[in-house]
């Protein structure tokens, strides 16, 4: 798994200040350091609007800093609750474990005003006990700007797929090697935070429970524990698969791994699209990778379609 230092970290959150919000800003709010208790039972911050304004979204950028060695998952989440609106359990990134600290961006649909004096708080915590011992297993560093509209994402089709690579044993459970998988490999133009998101046609109906995987180095059919994000259900159902966050790097070539929940080998035929998000500015494109001796690197132009949509 690649490690991100803290340069590159500084780095990429001076990005995100500068470039990641398309709306105007009515309010901000940064917390430095907020512990997330273990077990959700939470770190709840508070924070008094300084100004007035009609809203769409609320935009968070940030980072994640590990505080227990080897024991911090991927379930740092939040809830939020002020001026009429609340939510509740939005993650701010899924990993499959990590070291030092990752980035994470995203946004909410919160259409309402907020006025000078409103009281929000910010309620932080762990879904689970990662290390099994009752301690804050991660720090969060987290930006809140409240927006007058939402920021426009810049979304790429990598194309359709379908799961016909083989099967394998999803994540070493030992069972039988009955889950069917494909893998698109690509490549980002800009250093940034990305969404990427599997969309399996209705063809299966309900009866398919998507996965989603992604690698910063080639997947080997075997063993997808070293992946540097993954996501089960989506927001659209069983079939959809969404990473909401993850940092990925310009000239770094990603396999995305598609596959299932559950062992559906009679699902090797379903396709389905690849779609790759930035609030940024950043785009993705098919990489062909060549076959051992070749020295070949064919790009795929196809990856290059961009359509610009808002988040809803």
């Amino acid at each position: 798994m690649k490690i991100l230092n803290r340069v590159l970290v500084a780095v990429a959150i001076a990005m995100l200040t500068c470039n990641s919000v398309s709306g105007q800003i009515v309010d901000e709010v940064t917390f430095n350091g907020v512990a997330p208790d273990p077990n959700g039972i939470g770190d709840t911050q508070n924070y008094t609007i300084a100004n007035s304004g009609s809203i769409e979204s609320l935009f968070f950028f940030g980072t994640i800093t590990e505080v227990n060695l080897a024991t911090f998952g991927s379930e740092v989440s939040f809830d939020y609750n002020g001026s009429g609106v609340s939510g509740a359990g939005n993650q701010l990134t899924t990993v499959a474990g990590f070291t030092d600290s990752l980035l994470f961006q995203g946004q909410i649909p919160v259409t309402g005003n907020i006025a000078t004096g409103d009281n929000w708080s910010f309620n932080f915590f762990e879904g689970f006990d990662d290390g099994g011992d009752g301690l804050v297993d991660a720090n969060v560093d987290v930006t809140f700007q409240y927006l007058a509209s939402e920021a426009a994402e810049v979304l790429t089709n990598l194309g359709t797929s379908t799961l016909d690579d083989g099967f394998y044993d999803r994540s070493g459970f030992g069972g039988a090697e009955d889950h069917p998988f494909s893998t698109v490999d690509f490549q980002v133009t800009e250093d940034g935070i990305y969404s990427i998101e599997s969309n399996w046609f209705d063809g299966a109906g309900g009866s398919f429970d998507g996965f989603l995987y992604v690698f910063d180095q080639p997947f080997d059919g075997i063993d997808d524990t070293g992946s540097i994000a993954f996501n089960d259900d989506g927001t659209n159902g069983l079939a959809n698969s969404t990473i909401s966050t993850v940092f990925l790097e310009q000239g770094i070539t990603y396999t995305a791994l598609s596959t299932t929940f559950a062992g559906q080998a009679g699902n090797t035929g379903l396709s389905g699209d690849l779609v790759v998000g930035s609030l940024t500015g950043g785009s993705a494109f098919l990489v062909s990778v060549p076959e051992p001796g070749t020295g070949l690197l064919l790009v795929s132009m196809a990856g290059l379609a961009m359509i610009r949509r808002r988040r809803g």
